[in-house]
């Protein structure tokens, strides 16, 4: 599974990726496409895929919400829905991703909000 994130194509503008049962491989190799390959990313879903919950979630959100922080960023919508990327333990990666995002206009984060709602209050 991990070899086709490495073989996507550079120009791809949309991806989903649902119920990937290949946990932290296959989200590092899609990260690693995200961060070296991918230059015109426009859309992302990921949803009902598990990374490794405490630590490969913690780390694979970390690396994503780095990507989105980064001025190169494309991505104008993102779907994160029912999967382990977005935590109390990353929250504050995630925040600051958000301050210096410049390109995302749609969030959706299902049954995440709630983590982060009560982090903020």
């Amino acid at each position: 599974m991990a070899d086709v994130f490495h073989h996507l194509p550079i120009g791809l503008e949309q991806l989903g990726i649902y119920e990937c049962p290949h946990g932290r491989f296959a989200m590092d190799a899609f990260l690693d496409w995200l961060e070296n390959t991918s230059t015109n990313l426009k859309e992302l879903k990921i949803t009902q895929t598990s990374t490794g919950e405490e630590v490969g979630g913690k780390e694979c959100g970390e690396r994503l919400a780095r990507f989105l922080a980064r001025d190169d960023c494309k991505i104008e919508k993102i779907m994160l829905d029912r999967n382990d990327l977005v935590g109390s333990r990353n929250v504050d990666s995630w925040i600051e991703c958000l301050e210096k995002n410049q390109s995302l206009q749609e969030l959706d984060l299902n049954s995440l909000f709630a983590t982060i709602w009560d982090y903020l209050k």
